[in-house]
């Protein structure tokens, strides 16, 4: 089964990004991929034309949410919480 390709926002923490690509999903990042500092329209727009799901731990984040947007809470084995960052 393909795993969902995933647009990971500036704020989640990079050892989450790293958990998801080592883990076989597709992990693209704002920073590394499309630039620092976009806002959500055109994060909107990027996520609408390539199909990823965006995830974030951005409280400001737009409402009502984007489109593929979800939230998520990772716990480790070592109990440290990961909500992206």
């Amino acid at each position: 089964m393909e795993k969902t390709a995933l647009l990971c926002d500036e704020h989640v923490d990079t050892v989450l990004v790293s958990l998801l690509r080592n883990s076989g999903y597709d992990v693209e990042t704002v920073e590394e991929d499309l630039g620092k500092g976009l806002n959500d329209e055109r994060i909107e727009t990027y996520l609408g034309s390539t199909g990823r799901v965006l995830v974030t731990n951005d409280r400001d984040l737009k409402t009502p949410p984007l489109r593929g947007y979800c939230s998520t809470t990772i716990r480790t084995r070592n109990r440290e919480r990961f909500s992206g960052q």
